[in-house]
């Protein structure tokens, strides 16, 4: 029930940008296609027409998600990943945008970060239509973290994806409590070790 609840959600987010977009062509009185009124810029894979209408460029144009993850480096810096998500020809890009010096690790200090960034590659936050990060406090929280930032500083409608693999991470810990589990993952990881420590034990192994 709240798997379908959260999908009408995003339906209605997705139908309320394209209503923004239609309103917004009929306030500045542009037309949907351009002027040569062409039939193929209706296609959005049509690879030999640059401009594929005002409407079709706006969708393309608005539709960017957020995704950020951060770990520390061997010169004990943390590090933030900052990728960007859009569509492009019909297609889902990922990219990676920015790696950044993490100074303050709380929800503002994250969004403090980000909006420098945008700042500086002039993106606006208008135009990032969601966002995943992981479920800790300063990323998930519902009154200081960076999700509730974005929306209430930037972007109300961007929707807030809790990362997969961290809900998968936080299954496999809590899987591991058990003493069956905790003896089997502890015994794999010697294992592991032992083979990876010596160049003759891990050629053994491999022959």
């Amino acid at each position: 029930m709240a798997l379908k609840k959260s999908q009408i959600q995003d339906n209605i987010h997705v139908i309320s940008e394209v209503f923004e977009i239609v309103k917004f062509l009929g306030r500045q009185n542009l037309p949907f296609r351009d002027p040569r009124n062409s039939e193929s810029l209706y296609k959005w894979n049509d690879e030999d027409n640059l401009n594929k209408g005002n409407f079709l460029e706006l969708v393309k144009f608005t539709a960017k998600r957020l995704q950020i993850d951060s770990t520390q480096d061997v010169g004990v810096v943390d590090q933030a990943a900052v990728c960007i998500w859009y569509i492009y020809e019909g297609e889902v890009k990922e990219r990676l945008f920015a790696l950044s010096k993490v100074v303050d690790s709380s929800g503002n200090g994250y969004y403090d970060m980000l909006k420098k960034l945008f700042s500086e590659h002039s993106i606006n936050f208008n135009h990032i239509i969601g966002e995943s990060f992981d479920g800790a406090a300063n990323m998930r929280g519902e009154y200081s973290g960076l999700q509730s930032k974005i929306k209430s500083q930037e972007n109300q409608k961007s929707v807030y994806i809790w990362c997969y693999s961290h809900v998968l991470n936080l299954c496999v810990c809590d899987t591991c409590k058990g003493v069956e589990a905790k003896k089997l993952f502890g015994f794999l990881n010697r294992l592991s070790t032992f083979f990876s420590d010596s160049y003759k034990c891990m050629h053994i192994w491999l022959s």
